[in-house]
């Protein structure tokens, strides 16, 4: 590595570093600030310790918002340092072309891309699930050990939507008590059935005296049942269903893609005009989320090839005009960020578009800032 690569990526270096620090801090503050509180009111011996496990499984997340404002920040700091004291101008009359200065930072800011991606698809994932169960589990005295209330909806192909309550489950016996499964089709009641208990056994879950309720269209009953044995239709055995069911930002990428398939293929198949609606929204915002696990950590690089020209300004560079500066272009980002996803769900263009809208635009003005910049 030259002198030169070595010179501008430590000039790059702790302002980054400085700038995950900083926005993390406020980024934490600001989405936390109250569920921090309330952590550390539970008392010194468990609120401290559930404070930084939450925090340390927070960050994964937090570093895929802060990075990219971090090299934002370190590349006009940096960039902006060369050029306010004339280093650029001594690289230039040495024969150093702005583009091979620049070539340090391109570098720098893929790197951490790459590292950000990673994070997002790998990591990010399983660090949401433990995060939301610290709060779940410790925060709202939902013990691992007791599991109470618990709901399971499924969705059939022809968009028939089943819901399974449950007052409590025994892991250890494989025992779930006070069972109600309520079916629905075209948002009106079909069926309900209660049982006192279901106990795993054989691989299935056996209802104990089910009753049955029939409803017809005007919601009334015209059939009831009941018999001694029944099968709850829920194939998951009592150690999956003591876990709680994933959100989307806490999928893997695998598991993300079967949810949208299913969301779209329910779509597809219903033919309730609401649930063909419903269930088409709720596939496209899924679609944007996962191309948003890729084109997120790409705006770090993005943003280097935005930051770095338009550092070059003639005045010195101040980590508060660096700092302001940054905020500015993060906050017209997220802007269109948002937009991007309201035009992705809305079904106006793909989820892949809508997501890499913000890093088309960035990228487009960075291009023309760095041949602008080449030229002068």
């Amino acid at each position: 590595m030259k002198i030169l690569d070595k010179y501008v990526l430590s000039e790059l270096f702790f302002p980054f570093i400085y700038g995950v620090a900083a926005f993390s801090i406020l980024f934490m503050s600001a989405s936390s600030n109250e569920l921090i509180s309330n952590m550390v009111s539970l008392g010194t011996k468990g609120g401290v310790t559930l404070l930084l496990r939450y925090i340390l499984a927070s960050l994964p997340q937090v570093f895929i918002y802060t990075f990219p404002m971090a090299i934002l920040l370190c590349t006009l700091m940096a960039f902006g340092r060369l050029s306010g004291e004339s280093e650029i101008i001594a690289m230039k009359a040495g024969g150093i072309s702005f583009f091979r200065i620049g070539i340090p930072g391109l570098i720098f800011t893929f790197c951490v891309s790459i590292v950000s991606y990673f994070m997002s698809m790998y990591i990010v994932p399983d660090a949401n699930y433990t995060a939301t169960n610290i709060v779940m589990q410790q925060l709202m005295k939902d013990s691992l050990e007791e599991k109470q209330n618990l709901v399971f909806s499924t969705v059939e192909k022809d968009g028939t939507e089943r819901r399974i309550f449950a007052k409590s489950l025994d892991e250890e016996q494989g025992v779930l008590r006070g069972v109600c499964i309520f079916y629905f089709n075209k948002s009106h009641r079909t069926r309900e059935v209660y049982a006192s208990k279901a106990i795993w056994q054989n691989n299935l879950w056996y209802l104990y005296s089910p009753r049955t309720y029939d409803f017809d269209a005007e919601q009334g009953i015209k059939y009831e049942s009941k018999s001694t044995m029944g099968v709850l239709p829920v194939a998951d055995n009592p150690t999956q269903l003591s876990k709680r069911e994933r959100k989307h930002s806490e999928l893997s990428n695998t598991a993300l893609k079967q949810r949208i398939a299913m969301m779209k293929e329910v779509a597809m198949n219903a033919s309730d005009p609401d649930i063909v609606a419903e269930y088409t929204k709720l596939y496209r915002k899924l679609d944007v989320i996962f191309h948003q696990r890729v084109a997120l950590p790409f705006s770090c690089f993005i943003f280097g090839l935005f930051g770095i020209p338009l550092g070059l300004r003639p005045q010195r560079a101040s980590t508060s005009l660096g700092l302001g500066l940054s905020l500015v272009f993060i906050l017209f980002y997220y802007i269109l960020m948002t937009l991007g996803r309201a035009l992705g769900i809305s079904g106006t263009v793909s989820g892949l578009v809508g997501s890499w809208i913000p890093n088309i635009v960035f990228g487009i003005i960075g291009v023309i800032l760095f041949i602008n910049a080449r030229r002068s």
